[in-house]
């Protein structure tokens, strides 16, 4: 619906800042209006503030209306990571960490991020895009508009490409909008040969000479995504990775040092 006016919201809020990520305490800088009002012109918002005040302006007889009386009305959320496609459950790991475990612990016990590798390649694309859209469904009830949606439980060329097809098909799934992120420096797989720092540094140059031109031609993935942590990938090997991005002018996102 292009044209619109939200009317009668118990809460509105209106965020305000001033060019510059919100860091700290103004976080909690809110700025909510009772009894609050949105109207929509042609699918573009051109007035947000009391019912009052926005109807004495886009106030017609005629318009499409919504009262939103006793609800709140707020801007879209924005999911920054997320894995939607994935089979596999590992809710026990949570219990896991709460109980003390560290991810180093539960990966030994053949738990992570390679038990859900593992379950994602054996499924089949229906079971995943199933899964997805579960989760979007979950996601729009919270409140999410757009989504950062990540491959990355393949980790072999056919499987990542297979992955990031599936996530596009998703698109017309949901209404979502989906930013698509290649993320084949997941983990290193266990099931190449050779200790880990042979089998990170094989599978970074499998990343950087094979999969990279592969996901370059498919034209699918916004972005690539490398982790860099310990046990993971070493800043050296994400540099190379981001030196190879560069070149098929995919940008790149970087998580790291999230784990102590």
């Amino acid at each position: 619906m292009s044209d619109l006016n939200v009317v009668h919201a118990q809460s509105l809020a209106r965020v305000h800042d001033d060019g510059q990520v919100r860091r700290g305490p103004t976080q909690g800088n809110l700025d909510i209006v009772a009894d609050g009002a949105v109207a929509i012109r042609n699918g573009v918002i051109v007035a947000v503030g009391s019912t009052d005040e926005v109807l004495s302006t886009h106030g017609r007889d005629e318009m499409p209306t919504i009262d939103a009386g006793g609800r709140c009305v707020m801007p879209g959320l924005v999911e920054c990571h997320s894995h939607p496609l994935f089979a596999g459950e590992r809710h026990h790991e949570y219990a896991e960490r709460l109980g003390g475990a560290s991810l180093a612990e539960v990966a030994a016990r053949g738990g992570g991020i390679w038990s859900s590798v593992v379950a994602t390649r054996n499924a089949t694309d229906g079971e995943l895009l199933a899964r997805a859209v579960s989760a979007f469904r979950k996601m729009i009830a919270g409140g999410v508009t757009t989504l950062e949606v990540k491959s990355g439980y393949g980790l072999t060329v056919a499987e990542e490409l297979r992955g990031l097809d599936l996530l596009d098909q998703a698109r017309q799934m949901t209404p979502l909008r989906l930013v698509i992120t290649f993320l084949g420096a997941h983990v290193v797989p266990r099931d190449l040969e050779g200790e880990f720092e042979q089998r990170a540094d094989h599978y970074t140059g499998l990343i950087e000479h094979d999969m990279l031109p592969a996901i370059a031609a498919q034209g699918i993935a916004e972005f690539q995504d490398v982790t860099v942590e310990q046990g993971y990938f070493t800043p050296e090997q994400a540099m190379r990775l981001m030196h190879r991005s560069r070149h098929f002018r995919l940008p790149v996102r970087v998580h790291a040092d999230a784990w102590p």
